[in-house]
């Protein structure tokens, strides 16, 4: 039960990040801590949505997903309905590796932060104790491999599954520390992880220190070190994600990794109903049938199969 409830955490968490930052997105820090001034209520920032893309409360949709999203449909209207199932074993492995070919021919170099941004549900499917840490590093280098080729990111995506993992099952926000800061050798990500025991910024991009709000928005060191030092220093799930934001730069993103890992330190139940509701009764800017929206469904799904 209390794995659940803290399952239920991590992936609310998630989605209430996301969309609690969307409104905030690409701003100084200084000017989004005007907008949450007033946009906040008896000081509580609810989910209002806008921003850039006009969102309803509840709806968040980068334009690099959307894109894809569009292209991948495109090219669906001139596939069979069957299409995946007819490809032999041979065919599959040709694609597959197609798609690292491109990432390591066009994304080379890259350090941004989708690949922690996706990765929480692979953490909740973890969090079975019976499952090997070694498996779970094969399965999260090979979800970060599909998109980012640098051994940094691959090294963040694991320590950050491995801590939620230990938090989905009774650690504390030190000990998930620990395992996290244990589970990596790159002296990059030790070193956000070690600064993120005293400051969530300026992080440091090797030849200068950033805030994220400016230079090196999107930048995956800005989303770790502020998801740990809130992890090590929170009181509040509703604070620190406020918190998160206010800094500016990459809310959504930002907010989304940050609200996972809470998520799953808190619970469910310590996350205000208020933005649970609002992001549970969202309208969806896109309706697939194959697609399940139900969040608890989607929650127990992966504990069964962990």
């Amino acid at each position: 039960m209390q794995c659940t409830k803290k399952a239920l955490g991590c992936m609310y968490g998630h989605l209430i990040g996301d969309s609690l930052g969307s409104r905030y997105e690409s701003q100084p820090a200084s000017i989004v801590q005007q907008m949450i001034a007033a946009d906040s209520v008896q000081s509580f920032l609810p989910i209002i949505g806008g921003g850039a893309l006009g969102l309803l409360p509840g709806q968040s949709e980068p334009l690099s997903i959307g894109k894809a999203t569009q292209n991948a449909l495109t090219v669906g209207r001139k596939l069979s309905s069957n299409w995946y199932n007819e490809l032999s074993n041979t065919d599959e492995e040709a694609v597959h590796q197609e798609v690292l070919d491109n990432v390591n021919k066009y994304n080379i170099g890259s350090l941004s932060n989708g690949c922690l941004m996706r990765i929480s549900p692979l953490a909740i499917y973890s969090s079975n104790c019976s499952m090997s840490v070694q498996r779970i590093e094969e399965m999260a280098r090979a979800d970060c491999s599909l998109t980012h080729c640098e051994e940094d990111t691959k090294q963040a995506v694991f320590s950050y599954v491995l801590a939620i993992r230990g938090l989905l099952n009774g650690k504390s926000n030190k000990e998930a520390f620990e395992i996290a800061l244990n589970a990596t050798q790159s002296t990059r990500i030790r070193g956000h992880l070690l600064t993120a025991q005293e400051k969530p910024i300026p992080v440091n991009i090797g030849d200068q220190f950033v805030n994220g709000d400016g230079k090196a928005m999107g930048y995956i060191g800005v989303a770790l070190q502020s998801a740990f030092y809130e992890l090590l220093h929170s009181t509040s799930f509703a604070k620190s994600l406020t918190d998160v934001i206010s800094r500016g730069g990459d809310t959504d993103t930002n907010a989304a990794i940050v609200g996972a890992l809470l998520g799953a330190h808190f619970g469910v139940h310590d996350i205000p109903e208020q933005w649970v509701n609002t992001v549970k009764e969202s309208k969806l800017r896109s309706n697939f049938k194959i697609i399940d929206y139900n969040i608890e469904q989607i929650v127990d799904k992966l504990l069964m199969m962990s």
